[in-house]
């Protein structure tokens, strides 16, 4: 009877989470309404090809390396100069900008980067932007004012769950009660595009910590900056979660279509950057700070591919990308002979993973494997750790990896963090972020930041090497 009566609670629960939608007629009244009050003024006149934007040496970098058939590739360690190039792109593109992201918080720095899309649709340029429901910003009445805002300025969620923009406490409850693996499949993609010429992968979220600006838990991250064809592969993934089956317009989320529906709504307010991004404002688009930056250290490489995992695998046509990232990386691993170096915030080795390792140290007993982690100190997911240190021993001894673990202060901080020193001024000063999330450090005070691992890259002999956002967990 016990078994019987938690089967019809799940299978209640399921059947309440499929019809959660917005029902057809609700979301006619909804579009009618979008498209009613949008704003499709333009702030640059129609017959400007340029589209008013910024001269770019870095787009132009893209184009030559797209009509050349160059591969080319720079590496991006630093938060500020991830910021930097992304609020330039978004300012130099003609076309169109499409941001896949995990996070965006609405931080100092996440609402820069918002203000700046919205900048670049009045201009008449595309924006898409694609974000993960689960902790991203979730106010219905700011999702409401950003998409009223312009037509050329579109958010979508991927896999929300209940159909909301928000969820209740209850709700995670009855999510991972009633459908977990429906309610875990979450979208980690960090992307973002311009106009087929450059793309940006890698492991940064948008949000204070990813940039070098959060005072109390700072980030160790790692971007790549894609000039040339490959951005084209990158735009066409994007197309595939888009329009996939589990991603939904927000103004068709139950709550923010509500709140749209039931009364009129001003205007956004003035956007002001806060005075400590001023300085970066002032550099993000000089020729001569972004050649130095972006293009004199781009590296020309043999071949460059991008990689990654469909939305919704059956859900797509025969036709769909194939190109499935977990099966190319363990590829990549089984090809390896004399090295193997990881880079990842959190280090769960799965069974598949551990016979992959276990049979290249059986064929080359003398093979190097590195692993650079999070120590329990400088994690932000402790429990996490907790099944890293279990099987450290293993990890080891059996294995025998070589194990790096992060430090939560270490005293070469400023060679990771160039804005150290504005950073410790600035928590002195009491500024903090308006981002509270995981990994914060709120019970021991502390003159500095405290500093985790988020890079996920890996290289393999020495001739292969992978910088994205996928975990190694």
């Amino acid at each position: 009877m016990i078994h019987l009566r938690t089967a019809l609670l799940v299978l209640a629960g399921t059947l309440v989470l499929s019809a959660c939608s917005l029902a057809p007629s609700k979301v006619q009244e909804v579009d009618a309404r979008v498209a009613a009050s949008q704003d499709r003024s333009l702030d640059c006149d129609a017959g400007d090809a340029t589209r008013c934007s910024v001269p770019s040496p870095v787009l132009d970098f893209g184009e030559a390396a797209a009509r050349d058939g160059r591969q080319l590739l720079t590496l991006i360690e630093y938060g500020e100069d991830a910021l930097a190039l992304r609020v330039h792109l978004i300012r130099a593109a003609r076309e169109y900008i499409d941001v896949q992201n995990f996070i965006l918080r609405n931080d100092e720095t996440g609402e820069l980067f918002l203000n700046e899309l919205l900048n670049a649709a009045r201009r008449g340029v595309r924006v898409r932007l694609l974000l993960d429901q689960m902790f991203t910003f979730s106010d219905a009445t700011y999702l409401v004012l950003l998409t009223m805002e312009h037509a050329n300025f579109e958010i979508r969620f991927y896999n929300p769950s209940f159909q909301k923009a928000k969820m209740a406490k209850h709700d995670w409850i009855s999510a991972v009660a009633c459908c977990f693996r429906r309610f875990n499949q979450r979208m980690h993609n960090k992307l973002m595009v311009v106009d087929d010429r450059v793309g940006i992968v890698g492991g940064r979220n948008i949000a204070d910590r990813y940039f070098d600006y959060d005072t109390n838990y700072e980030f160790k991250d790692r971007d790549v900056a894609v000039f040339g064809a490959t951005a084209v592969e990158m735009r066409e993934s994007f197309d595939w979660f888009w329009e996939s089956p589990k991603t939904v317009p927000v103004q068709h989320l139950r709550d923010v279509a509500k709140e749209l529906l039931n009364g009129q709504h001003e205007e956004l307010p003035d956007f002001e950057p806060a005075s400590r991004l001023l300085p970066l404002l002032k550099r993000v688009d000089d020729a001569d700070d972004l050649g130095a930056r972006f293009i004199e250290p781009a590296l020309e490489v043999e071949r460059l591919e991008y990689f990654s995992d469909r939305p919704r695998k059956e859900a797509f046509p025969d036709d769909a990308p194939k190109k499935d990232i977990t099966r190319e990386l363990y590829d990549v691993l089984n090809s390896a002979q004399r090295s193997v170096v990881i880079q990842s915030p959190y280090m769960v080795l799965s069974k598949r993973a551990r016979e992959v390792f276990a049979g290249l140290r059986q064929k080359n007993p003398d093979i190097e494997l590195i692993f650079s982690t999070n120590s329990l100190a400088s994690t932000d997911a402790d429990t996490v750790y907790a099944n890293t240190h279990k099987h450290k021993k293993r990890y080891v001894q059996k294995l025998g990896f070589q194990m790096f673990e992060f430090k939560p202060f270490p005293i070469d901080a400023p060679d990771f963090f160039p804005r150290w020193p504005e950073l410790l001024e600035e928590k002195k000063r009491g500024i903090t972020s308006k981002s509270v999330v995981s990994g914060d450090n709120s019970t021991i005070p502390m003159p500095a930041p405290r500093v985790g691992l988020h890079s996920k890259s890996f290289v393999v002999d020495g001739r292969v090497a992978m910088i994205g956002s996928h975990n190694f967990d």
